[in-house]
């Protein structure tokens, strides 16, 4: 079966070293086989080592671990995302005050304003952009509990919360009624499309820079 080629959007300018942005998707997906891999071994053990289901808390620890997964996963996202801008010189020596802030938060929203100013269209154009800024919504919730964070990816992503009937939590007295608890789930199937969106946008910027003229060269 031929392999779909992944287009990038209309605009965008490719540069010669993205090429090797390659290497961005190898070790995502190296670091998500392993780390699923060490989640699936830790939710095994847990149940044969405590009599098999009706575990109550085994579930807990797996949503857990994949939220854990999910922080570490968007974090390389974070670094590798610096690490390209960085080579393709998108701060240089002005810019330094610029890079220190999105050196430490390096958001979707960010991103795609620097890649917008250096590549002609913005990160918001590619077909990943609603999964990765997904992607970031959770770690943030993972990293800071409840507050803002929280509240950003219930508004956006209600789905991530069970429904009142499957699940009952006592809400704590210092929580307004409004904001939402922190139990939210974080499926298999959701970490694959963080991963999935991850690694595609790193083989879809590579590509381009195989098959599209690059910014200065011309076509015949």
């Amino acid at each position: 079966m031929t392999k779909a080629r992944l287009d990038v959007p209309e605009d965008w300018i490719s540069r010669t070293l993205d090429h090797a942005v390659q290497r961005y998707a190898n070790r995502t997906g190296e670091l998500f086989y392993f780390s699923m891999k060490g989640h699936h071994e830790a939710v095994r053990h847990a149940y044969e080592d405590l009599g098999g289901e009706g575990q109550w808390w085994i579930p807990t620890l797996s949503n857990n671990l994949l939220k854990a997964i999910a922080l570490t996963l968007n974090g390389q996202w974070q670094n590798d995302v610096v690490e390209w801008l960085c080579e393709t010189q998108a701060f240089g020596s002005s810019g330094a005050t610029d890079f220190s802030k999105f050196r430490k938060s390096a958001s979707p929203e960010a991103v795609d304003k620097h890649v917008r100013r250096l590549r002609g269209c913005g990160l918001s154009t590619f077909p990943e952009y609603a999964t990765l800024r997904e992607l970031h919504l959770v770690a943030n919730a993972v990293r800071h509990g409840p507050g803002r964070s929280l509240t950003e990816l219930w508004e956006a992503h209600p789905e991530l919360w069970a429904p009142d009937s499957e699940i009952i939590r006592l809400r704590p007295w210092y929580m307004p009624a409004k904001e939402p608890l922190s139990q939210f789930i974080v499926s298999e199937a959701d970490m694959n499309r963080y991963n999935d969106a991850v690694c595609t946008f790193w083989n879809r910027v590579a590509e381009a820079a195989l098959t599209r003229p690059r910014e200065g060269e011309g076509s015949d």
